[in-house]
């Protein structure tokens, strides 16, 4: 672009000078004018020395100051803007953020209440597995997320949603925020009918694979997502996210020894280690020796939340991945 204005510009200096260099030869002969210096310009290997040569670039020299005067001011403008154009910085691109294939979808319970998800479409065809994420009591599904796209990456197909009173799924009468603790235990036994609803949704689409399902759960949700393990034969893997032994009316110790060699991961803070250790070793001697629980601490951040440790994406992503997609 810089180069094609330079050489436009050439072109127009070269007929101006042409133009006035004639009109002043008939005017007067060349005997009869001073000597001039030599005027030296380059432009794509073309000189103008005054010397009567004809140059590289094929101009042929002008002695005429008129003329000299044209082609030194109108090139000396070209060469200027060039260097101008080539010293302003170029303007800053702006950061194209990956585009996310995720859908907002809607259903209804069997208690007649509209629940609100985002449903991640696997990345190839056909019947892909699915994972369903379950949020913590009093959070929605905004921050499950990147769990939810590092398992898409990996081909599943993954339904985040928001529990009754929760989020986009708070109606009259179910607002987890307005109810008190006896109503809240309430609410969290109820909120199995939503992963009931949650399954039928997936086993509903075509895309999905209807007895290939994987539960995520965090927090006081990782207790509905063994609840909900216990009684679905099509669940293939469990991830307990910072779970809560005693939670709302659950017990975990009871609900994993029942799972009887479902595979399970609990990702735990360090600090709380040795409770899953022992439920661990409850489950596994439970179950005659059968080693199906395994374990992996995360570091929460200052507010305790565990979701803010990458490796709970990263892991959950590896395990799901071993356990629940089909082997080649």
């Amino acid at each position: 672009m810089i180069q094609s204005t330079t050489f436009a510009a050439l072109s127009i200096a070269a007929v101006a000078i042409a133009a006035v260099s004639y009109a002043e030869t008939e005017a007067v002969t060349r005997a009869q004018l001073p000597a001039r210096a030599p005027a030296v310009v380059r432009a794509h290997g073309a000189s103008i020395d005054g010397s009567g040569s004809t140059t590289p670039g094929g101009l042929e020299p002008y002695g005429s100051v008129s003329a000299a005067f044209v082609a030194n001011t109108v090139l000396s403008q070209a060469t200027l803007s060039q260097a101008t154009t080539f010293d302003a910085e170029p303007p800053p691109f702006a950061a194209k953020k990956p585009k996310i294939n995720v859908e907002e979808v809607q259903f209804k319970t069997r208690d007649k209440l509209t629940l609100t998800a985002d449903f991640y479409p696997s990345r190839k065809k056909g019947r892909a597995p699915a994972a369903i994420l379950i949020h913590d009591a009093g959070q929605d599904r905004s921050g499950l997320q990147q769990v939810a796209l590092n398992l898409q990456k990996r081909n599943f197909a993954v339904l985040a949603l928001d529990l009754r009173g929760h989020g986009a799924s708070i109606s009259e009468g179910w607002d987890w925020s307005k109810r008190t603790e006896a109503d809240r235990i309430k609410l969290w036994a109820f909120a199995l009918r939503d992963l009931e609803t949650a399954t039928e949704f997936l086993r509903d689409r075509k895309d999905v694979h209807n007895a290939n399902f994987s539960l995520v759960g965090v927090g006081a949700g990782a207790a509905l997502a063994a609840r909900h393990a216990l009684h679905d034969e099509s669940v293939r893997g469990v991830v307990l996210v910072d779970p809560q032994i005693e939670s709302f009316g659950y017990n975990l110790y009871k609900d994993v020894v029942g799972l009887e060699g479902l595979p399970t991961l609990i990702m735990i803070p360090s600090k709380r280690r040795d409770e899953a250790d022992r439920l661990q070793k409850q489950a596994h001697k439970q179950n005659d020796g059968l080693e199906y629980v395994k374990i992996k601490t995360v570091k929460p951040d200052k507010n305790g939340n565990p979701l803010a440790d990458k490796r709970v994406s990263s892991e959950t992503r590896s395990f799901l991945q071993k356990e629940a997609m089909p082997k080649r």
